[in-house]
């Protein structure tokens, strides 16, 4: 299982790449409940996904002697570009030393899905990882576009996040099951439902709803290893719309504390996503 951070005062984010894709200054955060400095696995409550189910889903992550340790996720926006959360893409490292997994149900299955290597990184301008999961968001453009790629769609910009209040939705990552000794590579998913914003009122000032959804569900959630993934719901003609990005959370599948997630369908993300150019860059190639 895996620990969401050596260090109490880290905010727990739930990705395995935090220490080696650094988040630059981390500050401190008020007292923690008891539960956040524990062991916790990754998807809570989850199954197996099939192969092939997912193919808009990817790894994230840097190489690993002729493979890739994908310690995030990331969905597939365009055919060149992958988004994921801000934490997930440290600056320290640069593009070149990062890779992207397209098309692997079975994270550590190397004959299967296509290595992509990184042309540009991009975080959102307004995230600042030590101080808060607010605009918990980045972006990672391919040195080459993905071949018939599957794409995630996106919610109307400017929706209030309560408006989908009590949709059952799907979160995915590859996790390990609550077992401590059992580590499984291939992608899981759980159901989780959308939470009003009270549900979340634990958090106090590191959650706004303007921002962020709330979402879990009793025995599921996603944790350690699955930031960056996809909150996603399944339209009637098959279409993937992405909600949300695996973000932060205290615990995991703990009913007082449900998982973090930002929110896709914020006007205030995109809008202030043009405050640096290679955010103006990305926000122009997604029409946002």
């Amino acid at each position: 299982m895996g620990i969401r951070s050596p260090f109490k005062a880290l905010l727990h984010y739930r990705s395995l790449l935090i220490g080696v894709f650094s988040l630059g200054c981390i500050g401190s955060v008020a007292a923690l409940p008891p539960s956040a400095n524990t062991i916790e696995p990754r998807i809570i409550g989850g199954k197996d996904v099939p192969d092939g189910k997912y193919p808009f889903l990817v790894g994230v992550g840097y190489p690993d002697d002729d493979d890739i340790f994908a310690g995030c996720g990331g969905t597939l926006v365009t055919p060149s570009i992958v988004m994921t959360a801000a934490h997930c893409v440290g600056l320290s490292t640069p593009a070149d030393e990062r890779l992207v997994v397209v098309g692997r149900t079975v994270i550590t299955d190397t004959q299967t899905g296509k290595l992509h290597r990184v042309a540009r990184i991009v975080r959102h301008p307004r995230f600042n990882g030590g101080e808060s999961p607010r605009y918990d968001i980045g972006f990672i453009e391919l040195a080459e576009p993905v071949a018939d790629a599957a794409l995630v769609t996106l919610p109307p910009k400017g929706q209030p996040s309560d408006q989908r209040t009590g949709e059952l939705t799907t979160v995915a990552g590859w996790g390990r099951t609550n077992h401590p000794d059992i580590i499984l590579d291939r992608l899981q998913e759980a159901s989780v439902e959308l939470l009003p914003p009270s549900r979340c009122s634990g958090y106090g000032v590191m959650y706004d709803p303007s921002l962020m959804l709330c979402a879990g569900s009793p025995g599921k959630d996603s944790c350690t290893g699955d930031s960056g993934g996809p909150l996603f719901s399944v339209a009637a003609d098959g279409k993937i719309e992405q909600l949300g990005i695996v973000s932060y959370g205290w615990g995991c599948a703990d009913p007082d504390y449900p998982g973090l997630y930002t929110w896709l369908g914020s006007a205030d993300i995109w809008d202030t996503l043009a405050e640096s150019p290679d955010g103006q860059y990305i926000k122009a190639m997604l029409d946002r």
